[in-house]
């Protein structure tokens, strides 16, 4: 069974223009709209990741345990909250673990 070719070779026509091409038919496309955002928003959310941390902190890691350290921004506020506790004193005798070899200093 012989299939119907959609285009003959005389009407393919190359495209004058290599930068845009005139063959195909033009779509139009909606303009992109900015999206706004502010200082003050990011800031919020980075606040709010660090109550978070604070709290898993606080309620999961007591002195003695052994503790992963993970990756990511969320578990780099953990650590630094983590640090903070441990030089206070609140918390003794934590073995940290981490999860990467950048994370090792």
């Amino acid at each position: 069974m012989a299939r119907a070719s959609v285009a003959s070779s005389a009407q393919l026509r190359p495209c004058p223009s290599p930068r845009r091409n005139r063959c195909l038919p033009s779509v139009r496309r909606p303009r992109r709209r900015g999206v706004a955002c502010s200082a003050s928003a990011a800031d919020a959310d980075v606040a709010d990741l660090f109550d978070a941390a604070k709290l898993t902190v606080d309620k999961c890691v007591k002195s003695g345990m052994v503790v992963g350290l993970g990756s990511g921004p969320a578990s780099a506020l953990a650590v630094q909250y983590l640090g903070t506790r441990l030089r206070r004193g609140s918390l003794t005798d934590i073995v940290a673990v981490t999860s990467q070899v950048r994370a090792q200093c």
